[in-house]
């Protein structure tokens, strides 16, 4: 049987050695997963060499998940809001709530 579709392995802290990924590439793994959103450059360069390791043959994509933009509040006044009613988002670190103004720093 022909298979059409790809497995992508998530490296996480439980498969961070070479003897669990060659069991994973083993196993059918097509290509392995990294997030960046969490660690820091020496985690991050430990599992790719560790990655290249178990991935004796070179062949299988590395991807990189990168996070995408964050939007965070600045500081808000309680204020309630209903369906339908306007607010307004503003470019300051602080909102007024009467002026119904969402403030994204």
């Amino acid at each position: 049987m022909v298979r059409r579709t790809k497995i992508i392995v998530t490296v996480g802290p439980s498969c961070w050695n070479v003897e669990v990924l060659k069991k994973l590439v083993r196993e059918g793994a097509d290509a392995f997963r990294v997030n960046f959103a969490h660690g820091d450059e020496g985690v991050w360069k430990r599992i790719v060499g560790v990655v290249r390791e178990a991935d004796e043959e070179g062949v299988r994509p590395l991807i990189g998940d990168l996070q995408g933009p964050v939007v965070r509040l600045g500081e808000l006044e309680d204020m309630e809001v209903r369906k339908g009613e306007k607010v307004y988002v503003v470019r300051r670190e602080r909102g007024d709530a009467e002026a119904r103004e969402v403030p994204l720093p």
